[in-house]
């Protein structure tokens, strides 16, 4: 039996842990970005679906992507399902897809009225 530990303890070494999965996590990232940058230009493969990739950060539904981009809420659908078939996506209970791999190519268009991630850390 292992002896529990105080509830300080345990706290800071799920903190810890967390941190080092966050590094490794980059670090693999960086080191696929290559590959990942592949599959991705595959998967998503016009302006359209590069705009939905931008926009799946599980804040809106298919329907409030599909008014934003300008296409039907069906072309946004079957990209999240080609997107879970693929991976690269996932759904959360709400019905919001999110991204696997949180990555952009940094030359992608920007979908009007998104900020770039280093001027949306305040």
């Amino acid at each position: 039996m292992v002896p529990s530990m105080p509830k300080e303890d345990e706290v800071e070494l799920l903190r810890e842990i967390n941190e080092n999965l966050k590094v490794i996590r980059k670090l693999t990232e960086m080191q696929l970005r290559g590959p990942i940058k592949d599959e991705l230009t595959k998967f998503a493969s016009s302006t359209e679906r590069r705009k939905m990739w931008m926009l799946c950060d599980g804040a809106l539904s298919t329907i409030e992507m599909s008014k934003r981009i300008g296409v039907s809420p069906r072309a946004v659908q079957y990209f999240v399902q080609d997107g879970l078939t693929a991976g690269f996506l996932r759904v959360d209970r709400r019905g919001y897809p999110s991204r696997t791999i949180d990555w952009t190519p940094p030359e992608w268009e920007r979908v009007p009225g998104e900020k770039p991630k280093e001027e949306s850390k305040t």
